[in-house]
């Protein structure tokens, strides 16, 4: 059975689920005081995927002189393949668009291949490669970067995309 899934801005009421999820996701989870430090952060947009008021995944980004540096996206494991991610994906850029991005990056394991390639069906390619990036096993990390991604063309690729989705309301914040 297929669950309505919301979206929304997150809040500090959230991190207690937040922190679940980053700590079931990540072998380096983030300090709680960082979540707090983004979520005053004017140039950051930081979003939960909700099934049933439960948090099932979230992501966050900051946009900078028309750059959306996606820093974090993910999907608690119980919860994933049922395009939670790729509805975050597209809340985040869809909100990079609105900031007025020119083009966005982030980073992903170079072992991550699902990752890899949901970010390469949004247009994200890969840019350059950053060697031992990751803490806790010297993997390297795949800079990938979606250029023009403010033209007419991509946001009717971005709209086509989101008409795909079985629930088309990507954002509901």
């Amino acid at each position: 059975m297929w669950n309505p899934i919301a979206i929304e801005r997150m809040r500090a009421c959230h991190l207690d689920d937040v922190m679940r999820i980053d700590r079931l996701c990540f072998s380096t989870p983030w300090e709680r005081a960082v979540f707090h430090a983004e979520l005053t952060n004017l140039a950051s947009c930081y979003l939960v995927a909700k099934i049933a008021d439960r948090i099932v995944g979230f992501g966050g980004e900051t946009v900078l002189l028309g750059e959306a540096h996606i820093s974090i996206l993910a999907v608690s494991p119980e919860w994933r393949g049922q395009k939670i991610g790729e509805r975050l994906l597209c809340a985040l850029l869809e909100e990079a668009l609105r900031r007025k991005a020119h083009y966005a990056t982030l980073e992903v394991r170079q072992s991550n291949l699902i990752a890899q390639n949901l970010y390469a069906k949004y247009g994200f390619r890969p840019y350059t490669l950053r060697p031992h990036y990751y803490t806790d096993n010297a993997e390297h990390a795949i800079v990938m970067r979606l250029d023009a991604m403010d033209t007419p063309e991509y946001r009717a690729q971005l709209q086509q995309l989101r008409n795909q989705m079985p629930d088309t309301a990507c954002r509901t914040y």
